[in-house]
């Protein structure tokens, strides 16, 4: 499953990269996290003291890997990662969980005399998103829901079969 999610983002164009599964708490805190039922979990002897927490979400990674590319070039970034996040349990090692995330910034298209400069936006994230569930045989819906990290009134939950999937949206 996980190199059929791979080759389907893609295959529509996107990029794949690959982070480490430590960040740190300023990457945590630009993404507003904590989440209620998932404290920060810190690793006891950390390599680095930048990066001393196990991500519980792939959006502080995702979102450095962004910054970094734009600052090369105007776009467009279709970029992806799948990869483990770490939630806690009380008494326990953390739960591994294999997730999907993914973002689009910058123009729509290369910079040519034949297009627009106009920038990706939501409704591009949500046809990536619905291509992939598609390739993956998987109908789902969408709720309006409300997340930190976006836009209000530009966020959606994505539900099939009444279990919530992820979320997509348009950040700020």
């Amino acid at each position: 499953l996980v190199e059929m999610v791979k080759d389907a983002l893609a295959a529509s164009g996107m990029q794949e990269v690959i982070s480490y599964p430590l960040i740190s708490l300023d990457g945590l805190e630009k993404v507003e996290w904590p989440h209620p039922a998932n404290p920060h979990l810190r690793v006891a002897n950390p390599l680095s003291a930048v990066e001393e927490f196990l991500r519980p979400t792939l959006r502080p990674s995702l979102l450095g890997t962004l910054a970094s590319n734009k600052g090369h070039g105007e776009g467009p970034f279709r970029l992806f990662e799948v990869g483990r996040v770490f939630w806690s349990r009380p008494d326990e090692l953390p739960d591994e969980r294999e997730m999907v995330s993914g973002v689009l910034a910058g123009r729509r298209w290369e910079p040519s005399w034949l297009e627009t400069s106009e920038s990706l936006g939501f409704y591009d994230a949500k046809g990536a998103l619905e291509g992939l569930l598609e390739r993956l045989g998987v109908s789902a819906g969408y709720e309006p829901a409300e997340d930190p990290c976006f836009s209000p009134g530009r966020c959606a939950r994505i539900v099939a079969g009444g279990v919530a999937l992820g979320t997509v949206g348009e950040g700020h």
